[in-house]
């Protein structure tokens, strides 16, 4: 309860101002809204309009009809529910054990979700709960409508791409963690190298990513092998390489000394000098890129 009313005092700063004679009725009647859908409206500026829009047609045309009924209209209009679901308390208590529910999947949509599931009514909702497999299918069909409506997103520059693919690493290596945690720095990485428009679908989508982690383990002895094959190729270059190697860990024990991982600067340059030559070359040249590889061979140390 105080969690609605919590919600009730936000939503009242924003509709006040807009309906400053029936700021109260309205954001009254919206409190009959559960919870998450309430937690939703505050930031989705779509949703709210669309549930005042409803409030104050409900207002304008109210009739006998909804007079006597027990359901609130505007929840009846929104969510479909049927007239026997009178029991607010209960209600918000079946919404926050679906949001629970659905969060668990980690599809990154859990409001919406949660929101497009309850439109089912109390009845059916009460069947998800007590069905995980049900839920599962449901889930997999809101989340499909949820991708399709959403528009794609892109990058307005490579700045942006790059803050983008930080933010999803941090975020897919938790996941990826939990598949295969030995090898989940390396195969973070390999994903890494995916569009971020792919790598946000393997985020919602638990078998896709999966899939992707599965085929980077089976490239994981190939890549070992090609690095091998390339070390035989240039034998004849190993003390040049070597040179420089040691000019690049130097390089790298420097920088990591310099950042909030001091405390493990030799164990995470030794972990870096595993990349090739080349991309490391390349990396020391990109401080964001760098950084993203130090957070990740970091929390693969810790977890090890």
């Amino acid at each position: 309860m105080e969690r609605r009313a919590a919600l009730g005092e936000r939503l009242h700063r924003v509709i006040g101002p807009r309906f400053p004679d029936l700021g109260v009725k309205l954001t009254g009647m919206l409190l009959e809204l559960p919870v998450p859908v309430l937690d939703q409206m505050i930031h989705d500026e779509e949703l709210l309009s669309a549930g005042l829009e409803k409030a104050l047609s409900t207002l304008q045309n109210s009739t006998e009809k909804c007079a006597r009924d027990k359901v609130f209209c505007l929840t009846s209009s929104l969510f479909k529910t049927v007239e026997d679901d009178t029991d607010s308390d209960s209600t918000d208590s079946l919404g926050d054990q679906l949001y629970d529910l659905v969060d668990s999947h980690r599809t990154g949509h859990s409001e919406q979700i949660t929101g497009m599931l309850l439109e089912l009514g109390s009845n059916e909702v009460k069947k998800l709960v007590s069905d995980p497999q049900l839920l599962e299918q449901k889930i997999h069909i809101a989340r499909e409508a949820l991708e399709q409506a959403l528009p794609p997103k892109t990058c307005v520059s490579d700045l942006d791409c790059d803050d983008v693919k930080e933010r999803l690493g941090e975020k897919i290596f938790e996941q990826v963690e939990k598949i295969d945690p030995k090898n989940c720095a390396c195969i973070t990485g390999m994903l890494l190298e995916l569009d971020p428009s792919a790598i946000q679908k393997l985020l919602t989508d638990s078998l896709a990513l999966k899939g992707a982690v599965e085929r980077a383990q089976a490239a994981l002895p190939q890549a070992a092998a090609q690095r091998s094959s390339d070390s035989d190729l240039n034998n004849e270059d190993v003390s040049d390489l070597d040179s420089e190697t040691e000019n690049l860990g130097e390089e790298l024990y420097s920088y990591i000394n310099s950042t909030k991982y001091s405390l493990h600067s030799s164990k995470l340059t030794g972990m870096l000098l595993e990349m090739p030559h080349s991309s490391l070359v390349e990396l020391l040249k990109s401080q964001k890129q760098l950084d993203e590889k130090i957070q990740l061979a970091a929390a693969a140390l810790t977890d090890s």
